[in-house]
Order: structure tokens, then C-alpha cells, then sequence
């Protein structure tokens, strides 16, 4: 397969692909080139089976779709969505995630992958995020979620630990309403994720 024409099949696949989808293309390909084209520079690999056109931007937007792609099915949340939405003010340099598979981290040229583990009957209320970038709906969570995604998967966390989060209320207030939050946190059905939920709405009403 010459370079031109895995240019443009990496387009048509959002720029990232795997060397299944390159052998629908061409049976015999081997994953041998994708190995010498790496060696070479051309590609990078995301992870294990998925690989990205090395001139290929890689941004905000680029890696979400990359996260949802490589660990299926997923969405953006925990620390990355709440940079996302700029609730905390911390850059996040690992790209977290919600799955229904097992927690994992996965490596790659591009940089990590961080999934954490949830019930299948609570992959909802995510939202898709359209990006010009990638040319693909990303899936990610509601702000709502992300919240108590947050809460849910630390449940060491307290009341006693609000402050030391550095969620920016007043923020957090223009994008949601605590009726909203506490909906969401309420359809979990965990009595721990409501009761702390109630108690940071409170918090976060009177620090916003």
C-alpha cells in the first residue's frame, strides 16, 4: 500500500485506524509495514492495535477520540472532562475515561490512557461533542455526570475534602443547576453518591 493511499484511508477513518480496518482495504497487508512505517517515522501508535498518521495535529479533541476508538465502549470523564468544562484548573496530562470493560491504562506514542471501570447500566448520560478537528462525534460525559462519575469511582473522598477539589463553583453554577445534579446522582440508586452529592451542592452553593 503506497503512502498516498493510507493517507486517505486514515481519513476516511477519522485518522485513526487499525491494521483490521487497513486489511479491508488490502487482505494481505502485513502489520510489518505498519511496524517499518513507525520505525520510520510516518505513524505513531496510539495503542497496542491502533495507530495515527504522525502529521496528523494531535490536540484536546484528537486524543478524546482516540480514547474513545481505542477501549470500546467509553466516554471522556473523571479529571479530563472536569478540565473539559474548566471546572478545576489543573492541566491533566492523562486522558481519563469511563468504561464498561475493565479498568485499564493503555501507552502510546501519543500519550496515556486512563479507563475507569463502571457498571454497564451506568454508561448514560453522556453527551456527543462535535469536533471540526477530528470530523467525528466524540462521546463525553455531561457536566453532570462528570461530577458524580467523580465522586462515584473515589469514594474516599468527603466533605472534609471540597476545598482541596478547587472545582470552580461559581463556574460550575452557570453550566448546571443542583436539580440537575442531583437527578443524575440519584439515578446511580447508591445512597453514598446521593448524600455526598447533596452535601457538595450545599458546599458549592455557598463558595460559588
Amino acid at each position: 500500500m503506497k503512502e498516498r493511499d493510507l493517507e486517505k484511508i486514515a481519513q476516511n477513518l477519522w485518522w485513526i485506524f487499525s491494521l483490521q480496518q487497513l486489511r479491508l482495504y488490502e487482505a494481505d497487508f502485513l502489520k510489518s509495514n505498519l511496524t517499518r512505517r513507525g520505525r520510520d517515522g510516518y505513524i505513531k501508535r496510539i495503542s497496542k492495535w491502533r495507530y495515527i498518521l504522525t502529521e496528523t495535529i494531535i490536540n484536546e479533541n484528537t486524543l478524546y477520540l482516540a480514547s474513545n476508538l481505542i477501549y470500546q465502549p467509553s466516554y471522556i470523564s473523571m479529571e479530563t472532562s472536569l478540565r473539559h468544562y474548566d471546572l478545576i484548573p489543573e492541566w491533566v496530562y492523562l486522558t481519563t475515561a469511563c468504561s464498561s470493560q475493565k479498568t485499564q491504562k493503555l501507552s502510546g506514542d501519543i500519550g496515556d490512557f486512563y479507563y475507569y471501570h463502571l457498571k454497564p447500566a451506568l454508561m448514560r448520560w453522556y453527551s456527543l461533542l462535535n469536533s471540526a478537528d477530528t470530523k467525528s462525534d466524540i462521546l463525553i460525559a455531561t457536566v453532570e455526570k462528570t461530577i458524580c462519575d467523580f465522586f462515584y469511582l473515589k469514594p474516599h473522598l468527603t466533605e472534609n475534602d471540597f476545598a482541596e477539589l478547587r472545582i470552580d463553583n461559581f463556574h460550575l453554577r452557570e453550566l448546571t443547576t443542583p436539580a440537575k445534579l442531583q437527578l443524575c446522582a440519584d439515578s446511580f440508586k447508591v445512597k453514598r453518591l446521593s448524600k455526598i452529592i447533596q452535601l457538595f451542592i450545599s458546599f458549592s452553593q455557598k463558595n460559588a
